[in-house]
């Protein structure tokens, strides 16, 4: 109770709320359930997906066909949503019109009269064998029977086993006094199925079904019988008129009696025809699940021959291919040591040729040294030469420089010594303060000019 209480209510209406992100279900509103399984739609099919995980779940997808398979995937979970939501309506409709009935039919009076029986009767008669749903269909709803809410209930565990799911679908539709009697010919046709063969499942149970009715019509028939004699042998003495209600009563019984054996009859054709239908399915089935287990099985062995073919052919190919690939190989060798061999030759030719090259040019290389030593001795000896003559030049000239120069100190010396001995004379002539000062003033007076006035 306590877990029940605590778990939210998720439907397809609110399972996509923030709310229920971390919610340990998807749904769990029983008709959302519902409406998933009868549609084969799995809950977490119907949870959005983020387009960075759908992404990440498809990373070898190259992008371009991940945008289209995220686009197809969003576009089928709506469809299915969508899908779910309109069964869960169905289903709610188809509910609360059965509880809205089941409370009419609670309030109003459900026990049917003997005009309304008649009625039935003579309607069943009229329209042929009809299942007692149509017929409470057409006739009302006063005579409609009760449904059991849970159909799991009312058929038995064996039934459920045997059924397959489209005859259990089957069976919820039907009325439960329907259902109950096809559930105990089943189980009848299956404990008879392994003594007597499928042709005389239904003579036995008619049979079977006939003495029943027949059995209970006449032990009711006797038991009138019996009370009308004690009635008229009675020491009451009976007036006419009970003797003849007793008498219609009797007449009222055995028509009971036939209209329910009438009914019993055509409810058991019903269920006879529905038992070989489902028998009829039931062969279809598997004569179609062997076709395919042997096309499946044929197949396989045609892949498996193609396998073995293909692997022989391969292992053909591949000793073709190891056959070409030591040719090659020796091809191969042999091309290498050939092209070995004439590098080998280029390799020593072109040393060959190398060595007689480093040769001449060594021999270039000696002979324009030898010419280049002879131009530098022979311009040494050039050289030598006129810096011999140059400087004998320069000696010369040194020579009579000096002796220039020696000549103009003596003739300085002289004109000193004249010129002191002028300057002597002068003192003593002109008896002047100082030769110095005559001098300044002849150079002064010549300055001026006026050394020619004077």
């Amino acid at each position: 109770m306590n877990a029940n209480a605590a778990a939210p209510n998720i439907d397809l209406y609110n399972f996509e709320d923030p709310q229920f992100e971390d919610s340990r279900y998807v749904l769990t509103s029983p008709r959302s359930l519902e409406a998933c399984a009868r549609l084969n739609i799995r809950p977490i099919d119907l949870l959005p997906k983020s387009k960075g995980d759908f992404i990440a779940s498809h990373k070898y997808i190259p992008q371009s066909k991940v945008e289209a398979l995220y686009k197809d995937f969003e576009g089928s979970r709506k469809d299915k949503i969508a899908k779910a939501r309109m069964e869960r309506s169905r289903i709610t409709n188809r509910i609360n019109s059965c509880i809205d009935r089941q409370s009419r039919q609670s309030n109003g009076d459900t026990k049917s009269t003997s005009e309304d029986t008649e009625r039935v009767v003579r309607a069943r008669s009229s329209l042929g064998p009809r299942t007692t749903k149509e017929a409470s269909r057409t006739l009302g709803a006063k005579l409609r029977p009760r449904r059991v809410q849970s159909t799991d209930k009312r058929l038995g565990s064996d039934c459920r086993d045997s059924f397959s799911g489209h005859y259990r679908e089957v069976l919820r539709k039907l009325p439960p006094n329907e259902a109950k009697r096809l559930q105990l010919a089943h189980k009848q046709c299956m404990r008879l199925s392994s003594k007597i063969g499928k042709q005389q499942v239904a003579e036995t149970l008619g049979r079977l079904n006939n003495d029943l009715i027949i059995t209970g019509h006449k032990a009711r028939s006797e038991g009138g019988e019996r009370q009308c004699q004690s009635a008229c042998h009675s020491p009451t003495q009976e007036t006419p008129l009970k003797r003849w209600r007793s008498n219609s009563s009797l007449a009222k019984e055995r028509d009971f009696w036939i209209r329910r054996r009438e009914l019993e009859f055509l409810a058991d054709e019903t269920a006879l025809r529905k038992i070989r239908e489902m028998d009829e399915k039931d062969r279809r089935v598997r004569e179609q699940k062997e076709i395919i287990q042997k096309q499946r099985e044929n197949q396989l062995i045609a892949a498996h021959r193609e396998r073995e073919l293909r692997l022989s052919q391969a292992h053909e190919r591949r000793k073709e291919l190891d056959v070409m690939l030591d040719s090659y190989r020796k091809q191969l060798q042999e091309l290498r040591e050939e092209t070995q061999q004439r590098a080998r030759e280029r390799a020593s030719m072109r040393l060959a040729e190398e060595q007689r090259r480093l040769a001449n040019e060594r021999l270039q290389r000696e002979t324009v040294a030898r010419e280049r030593a002879n131009q530098i001795r022979m311009r040494e000896e050039e050289w030598r030469k006129s810096a011999e003559h140059t400087q004998k030049q320069k000696d010369e000239y040194i020579q009579h420089v000096l002796a220039e120069r020696e000549a103009r100190i003596q003739e300085s010396r002289a004109l000193a010594l004249a010129s002191e001995k002028l300057r002597r004379e002068m003192l003593r002539a002109y008896d002047l303060d100082s030769f110095d000062k005559k001098a300044q003033q002849v150079a002064l007076i010549n300055d001026l000019g006026l050394g020619a006035r004077m």
